[in-house]
């Protein structure tokens, strides 16, 4: 311990018990009690711990820690040693013995590639986060083989997503420079402004598919189809039209549009 421990202190004290336990309440006398003072609030305030002593016991061993650059480093003592003492303590062999009852294994990971749909959700989510993920997996399971992925926006924001919701927000579903690149038949950019970072990750798709508040967003000028609008209000009845059949995504398979 360092030389100077102030605010290390022992003294005798007198610890009543005052639950309501049906008797009065008794007093004990404990001594060698270490009174561990620790800033809370910042430092603004400051509570003890008390490290209390057992009544009836040859030894008792106490302890605290103490945070570097608290005190000053002591001149180390070479004279002083410390007591070394052993103890054998007998356990049993079934403590030992673990039965695996049931096991699963996790996914390697997402891969978006080889997909020929990717549907990815941009911070065109932000006002209702949660909302904006369901529709992006609902859009993702109208196609046979579809995959959904995510800007870096959505990754590096502090977003709260509710229940299942958060499964999908892992850095696996990253495209851009610093996450997966992909080349589907169709990219289905949702709510994403179409920063270089991002467009490095998706531009040799077939075709591009954009949804956004913004006419003026970078993802309109490598866009073959630009949809200006809400996600939260495009998303649900396109949802519907391919549930129920009514639009063909193979359309677009053919290429964009003369106008």
């Amino acid at each position: 311990m360092a030389s100077d421990c102030s605010d290390l202190y022992i003294e005798n004290a007198m610890i009543s018990n005052p639950a309501k336990t049906g008797k009065p309440g008794e007093k004990k006398e404990f001594d060698r009690i270490l009174h561990m003072p620790r800033p809370d609030f910042s430092g603004f305030e400051y509570s003890t711990i008390l490290c209390i002593d057992k009544p009836n016991r040859e030894f008792h061993p106490q302890g605290g820690s103490v945070i570097p650059g608290a005190f000053d480093l002591p001149e180390p003592d070479y004279d002083r040693e410390g007591e070394v003492v052993e103890h054998e303590m007998p356990l049993v062999d079934d403590w030992f013995r673990v039965e695996v009852t049931d096991h699963d294994q996790l996914d390697s990971g997402v891969d978006l590639t080889g997909h020929e749909v990717v549907v990815a959700m941009g911070r065109g989510i932000g006002d209702d986060p949660t909302t904006g993920i369901e529709l992006g997996v609902e859009l993702t399971d109208c196609f046979e083989d579809a995959a959904m992925g995510l800007s870096r926006g959505v990754i590096t924001s502090s977003y709260d997503f509710e229940g299942h919701v958060s499964q999908y927000i892992t850095e696996e579903r990253q495209i851009g420079e610093s996450g997966q690149e992909v080349q589907p038949d169709v990219y289905v950019a949702v709510g994403i402004s179409g920063a270089i970072q991002h467009k490095v990750g998706m531009d040799e798709s077939d075709i591009i598919v954009s949804i956004n508040t913004d006419p003026e967003a970078d993802i309109r000028e490598f866009s073959d189809y630009f949809v200006e609008g809400d996600l939260f209000e495009v998303l649900p009845p396109l949802i519907e039209a391919l549930e129920s059949g009514e639009t063909d995504i193979a359309t677009a398979l053919e290429g964009p549009a003369d106008d």
